[in-house]
């Protein structure tokens, strides 16, 4: 299951909104903000963004209850670790694609020094 650093339920729900209506103003799918809602997906950045922007429409300096500092240190080190994750994942991603880059790369400079070759001896065979 998969931990947010901020599931939209809660403020679907405190703004009655349908899920197609909350869906639509983060600009994902229906299907996909169930699935975030539920802990089997993740938030995409652009609407973990958008989302914070409709909080902060809503939600006022002094509403939000306050925590003991323990409870905001442990969440802290949650949401640093998640963070961490996340980061560490991208990086493989990247690493990944670079060696695909890589080769992609060695095929495509195969493949021009095989044309040229069928080249030079098409002009061979032409007398050029």
């Amino acid at each position: 299951m998969i931990e947010h650093i901020m599931n939209p339920l809660p403020w679907r729900k405190k703004l009655g909104l349908s899920q197609e209506e909350m869906a639509n103003y983060l600009q994902i799918s229906r299907s996909l903000l169930s699935m975030v809602e539920t802990g089997r997906r993740a938030l995409p950045t652009p609407a973990h963004l958008r989302l914070a922007e409709l909080i902060l429409q809503y939600e006022k300096p002094g509403d939000a209850p306050k925590r003991p500092r323990e409870e905001n240190e442990k969440r802290a080190w949650t949401l640093q670790k998640q963070i961490q994750h996340r980061i560490a994942r991208l990086n493989l991603e990247i690493e990944r694609r670079k060696e695909r880059l890589a080769q992609w790369e060695m095929q495509y400079k195969t493949a021009q020094k095989k044309m040229q070759i069928l080249l030079q001896k098409q002009n061979q065979r032409d007398g050029l």
